[in-house]
């Protein structure tokens, strides 16, 4: 017989056959040692030790082999199922989670409460056309189409379809200090916009595009015939034809930007811009021409000077440094621009050295002047000295009937003489820019000082503190000061916080009569400070 204690140490402590090519005595994983057999545990229950035999215990170790070969192919046959059955099982598993979910929102907690990440996703991509073309028309309202219609478009399939659309892309800014992009990219793109994107482009900005050929003109011409607004700020490279092709192609432009765009020593073509006023003037809403050189102003605006209402809808016009070559003044025809363009609200003649044109006094009288206009900027830089009558017949001919002025930009003017204020109907100005008008400065600003919410006077030389406090008690809606370089002291510095409740920023730099620390800007937090400070040491 053999020995009892020989068989337990073949089986190991689980009664178990070892294996000399396994020694490990029990592990989870077949493949590395002998598995316990698999079985249920009702069996343990009724375990009696006294029916213990050496055939249940059998040297041989049939009964676990079985048991292994059964587990092993049990195994087999689950990995042998096809990955069809899978994403079946993991599909049922999904719509019982909905059915689940649609079913628990009777409890009485909102269903946009619950966070699922497949619910946000079927929500977007079931989102209506139609609501999503409404979301994407705010995003172009204000930026323009270019960059937000070509990301979204990235983002899945029906976006890119809304984002296609062309009743999307009526605006479009291709500033290039705004729209980074290579050299060598640039033109190809705007190519591809043009023949994919631009069929109903409405307004186009391409300021600065220094290389801007007429080819690629022609062709924004050709593919864009619905401009309404056209800026083209700095493209230096389009020749006199550009005027012609405006003309004759862009039958509904409202809106010409053409500033900064000839060369030194060249002018704009006289004969190209009459044409362009004469025919497309009547419609036009906004014109820019500054910072060109013009041979002469009355052979360019003749063609609409000679009748009456000729360009009925400009609002903006902006002529700021618009040099000729003659060293004389610039005649201004005053009268004939208030006859032809009677509905304009913004003039801007900034750094222009003109003068009003000689007419009678009863065309003067009989002139309706500019009854809608709101802002006259006519600054001049130091260096240009004329006579202060001249220049004081001329705005008060600009602003005869403008009774609704905002808006008014007279620094670096001679002084104008006291009665200048008296005889402007104006009476609500809100931001007045002045300098070198000494003597005018305080009848303005007991004019207009109830109105007053901008207020830059630098480098007034004031007879004495008294004339400026009388006048800052009645400035309660002033919100932005420039004293710079005036002689203020610490005493006007502290009536300003006193009477000007709505202050927001105050320059005091250059300013020799106040103490160290505060010449410089104070706005906001810091200007808070300062009148804290300057109370405190009253």
């Amino acid at each position: 017989m053999d020995d009892p204690k020989h068989h337990r140490a073949n089986r190991g402590i689980f009664g178990v056959r070892q294996s000399k090519k396994r020694p490990m005595m029990f592990s989870f994983t077949p493949v590395r040692g002998d598995e316990w057999p698999t079985s249920s545990d009702d069996s343990d229950q009724d375990f009696d030790i006294n029916n213990c035999s050496k055939a249940n215990y059998s040297d041989d170790g049939s009964d676990s082999t079985k048991h292994l070969k059964k587990g092993k192919q049990q195994k087999r046959k689950k990995s042998k199922k096809s990955k069809k059955e899978r994403k079946t099982q993991s599909r049922k598993l999904k719509i019982k989670r909905r059915k689940v979910q649609s079913s628990s929102g009777d409890d009485g907690e909102p269903e946009t409460t619950r966070h699922d990440d497949t619910s946000d996703k079927t929500s977007w991509s079931h989102l209506p056309t139609l609501i999503l073309q409404k979301i994407f028309y705010y995003g172009v309202a204000d930026g323009g189409a270019v960059p937000f219609l070509l990301r979204m478009s990235k983002v899945s399939r029906t976006w890119r379809d809304v984002a296609t659309r062309p009743k999307l892309w009526k605006k479009v800014n291709l500033d290039s200090s705004t729209v980074k992009v290579k050299e060598s990219k640039r033109f190809t793109g705007l190519t591809w916009l043009i023949n994919n994107r631009f069929s109903k482009l409405e307004n186009l900005n391409i300021c600065n595009w220094s290389k801007l050929n007429q080819s690629t003109f022609e062709n924004i011409v050709k593919e864009c015939p619905s401009l309404k607004r056209l800026v083209l700020s700095g493209c230096i490279k389009l020749g006199s034809s550009s005027l012609e092709q405006i003309t004759n192609g862009l039958s509904n432009l409202e809106a010409l930007d053409i500033s900064s765009i000839t060369l030194p020593g060249k002018t704009l073509n006289p004969s190209g811009l009459s044409r362009f006023l004469e025919v497309r003037g009547g419609a036009l809403q906004e014109l820019n021409l500054s910072n060109n050189k013009i041979s002469s102003w009355p052979g360019v605006f003749s063609p609409i000077l000679k009748h009456e209402n000729s360009m009925p809808h400009l609002r903006h016009l902006d002529l700021s440094n618009c040099l000729t070559f003659s060293s004389s003044l610039t005649v201004f025809p005053v009268e004939s621009f208030q006859s032809a363009c009677p509905n304009l609200e913004v003039l801007s003649l900034a750094g222009c050295d003109v003068v009003g044109s000689k007419v009678e006094q009863d065309l003067k009288e009989s002139s309706c002047g500019f009854p809608r206009l709101e802002q006259l900027s006519f600054p001049v830089s130091s260096q240009v000295q004329r006579s202060s009558s001249l220049q004081q017949d001329l705005v008060q001919r600009i602003l005869k009937t403008s009774v609704n002025l905002q808006l008014l930009d007279i620094r670096g003017r001679t002084s104008f003489t006291p009665e200048f204020a008296q005889n402007l109907p104006c009476t609500g100005v809100e931001y007045l820019y002045i300098g070198n008008c000494d003597e005018t400065i305080i009848p303005l600003c007991t004019k207009w000082g109830h109105s007053l919410k901008t207020l830059h006077m630098p480098d007034i030389s004031m007879k004495g503190d008294v004339t400026i406090a009388s006048v800052l008690p009645s400035m309660t809606k002033l919100e932005n000061l420039d004293l710079a370089g005036t002689d203020i002291d610490d005493s006007v510095v502290r009536l300003v916080f006193d009477s000007c409740p709505s202050l927001d920023e105050i320059n005091l730099t250059r300013c020799r009569n106040i103490q160290r620390g505060i010449k410089q800007t104070f706005k906001g937090q810091r200007l808070k400070e300062l009148a804290e400070k300057m109370t405190l040491t009253s």
